[in-house]
């Protein structure tokens, strides 16, 4: 049965075979010497070429880094969006496996598995070394088009100048950011320039 699903519970198994939940326990991790894993969430599964490619990036960024560590902090900034849902019922317990201790731990890719709730909300956020610049929420029924992602750099320009960033904007700004069309967009990637930013370098299907 645990070959057939590794998911499958002690109880599922006790009822089906009609023994106590203890016997089923001591078979699996006694006999058997499986013990149950609880899988981790990766954002998407990768090809090699994907793989390459991150690889090589993540070597630019270090090289950046490591020719002047305290200029690239002061530089960077980073963004992210996420959704957020009102319920989400979809926990890592639902997925976890049978499996022995020296096997692979399970992963399971987060986009796609779980049902989630209808209602949700996007945030927006950037941040440097220092803390959070700016928290934004697209508004409902509108979504991230390059108009609206060249409005969020004048934005976050704003709290880099108040929250006085050591001379941020005299350094250039570093924006790390996914490659999104609306980040693309000719509107956004004019913004950009008009604010003073650079852009890092940032691999597809990259949590980074």
């Amino acid at each position: 049965m645990i070959e057939n699903n590794h998911c499958i519970s002690i109880r599922n198994i006790a009822n089906r075979v009609d023994l106590s939940i203890g016997t089923i326990q001591s078979i699996i991790h006694d006999y058997l010497g499986l013990k149950k894993y609880k899988a981790k969430w990766i954002p998407k599964t990768l090809s090699e070429d994907q793989m390459m490619a991150r690889l090589e990036t993540s070597k630019s960024m270090i090289d950046l880094y490591m020719s002047d560590p305290d200029d690239f902090n002061a530089r960077l900034i980073t963004r992210d969006e996420t959704w957020i849902y009102y319920h989400d019922p979809c926990t890592v317990n639902e997925v976890a496996e049978w499996r022995h201790e020296d096997s692979p731990k399970p992963k399971v890719p987060r986009l796609g598995h779980c049902p989630k709730s209808k209602s949700k909300l996007m945030l927006s956020i950037f941040w440097d070394s220092k803390g959070p610049l700016l928290l934004d929420y697209l508004p409902k029924n509108t979504t991230v088009t390059g108009t609206y992602y060249a409005d969020l750099m004048t934005k976050v320009r704003e709290p880099i100048k108040k929250k006085n960033r050591g001379g941020m904007l005299k350094r250039i700004p570093l924006i790390l950011h996914d490659n999104a069309q609306s980040h693309k967009s000719h509107l956004a990637q004019e913004a950009i320039k008009d604010c003073g930013f650079k852009q890092a370098q940032h691999p597809s299907y990259s949590p980074d």
